[in-house]
């Protein structure tokens, strides 16, 4: 009997590691925060990587706000909403407990976008617009295989949204090909101008009716609980 107590003993330890291992989620390495581009799937030309750098960090002195952009090529086996709530953690988005932070998250081989939005910018950029970005201003550009300019337009929509700045760049114009489909690529380029002011006009809308509820936000469709963000936001695949 004295031989038995310690057998059942080391038993039940070993059971309970082997659930505690299980209940616990699976380490990531997340990749170094740079910058607020991160082009870990190469989904960005030099050009517009160099464009959003300066937008973000015009629009973060200016602010105090952080807005990232997370290309990624592998998920370690999370989900896109799971990964990017712990990047933020691990990061330390929404520092100083403000949560006024935006991180945008484009997985390339799982074709989607996630768009996480701190507690404390969710009345400027909620859930529904979110999803408008996502939907009308991305999913688009990057169903031709335009990534560059689908990242580019949301990332604008975003600042704008949260009551940035947008620079116009003249060369934008040629970035769709060459001269020869000039005259679609001012059609796409006008498209993606109203489709913005559509965007702008339900952030308007949304302020001032005080934006209280959240449409389609991820907290909502993932079941999460969230994590330092605190917000919304929303998801897509194209």
């Amino acid at each position: 009997m004295k031989c038995v107590l310690p057998i059942m003993l080391f038993l039940l330890m070993a059971v309970g590691s082997v659930f505690r291992a299980q209940a616990e989620p699976p380490a990531l390495v997340f990749p170094p925060m740079t910058g607020s581009v991160i082009d870990a799937a190469q989904m960005l030309d030099s050009q517009t990587s160099v464009r959003l750098s300066k937008l973000l960090r015009a629009h973060e002195q200016a602010t105090g706000e952080r807005v990232v952009v997370v290309t990624l090529a592998d998920l370690q086996g999370a989900s896109l909403e799971d990964f990017g709530a712990r990047l933020g953690d691990a990061w330390g988005l929404g520092r100083g407990g403000k949560a006024n932070s935006v991180l945008m998250l484009i997985h390339r081989d799982k074709r989607k976008v996630f768009i996480e939005v701190g507690s404390g910018v969710e009345n400027r950029l909620t859930g529904a617009q979110s999803s408008l970005i996502v939907d009308m201003l991305m999913m688009p550009e990057f169903n031709e295989g335009r990534f560059a300019m689908g990242i580019e337009r949301g990332t604008q929509a975003v600042v704008t949204a949260l009551g940035g700045q947008v620079p116009d760049y003249p060369e934008l114009s040629g970035v769709l090909g060459g001269a020869e489909e000039q005259g679609s690529d001012n059609q796409v380029w006008l498209l993606a101008m109203a489709l913005t002011l559509v965007v702008l006009i339900i952030v308007a809308v949304s302020i001032r009716r005080g934006a209280t509820g959240r449409v389609g936000t991820c907290d909502e469709a993932c079941g999460r609980n969230g994590g330092r963000f605190g917000g919304g936001g929303a998801s897509g695949n194209w």
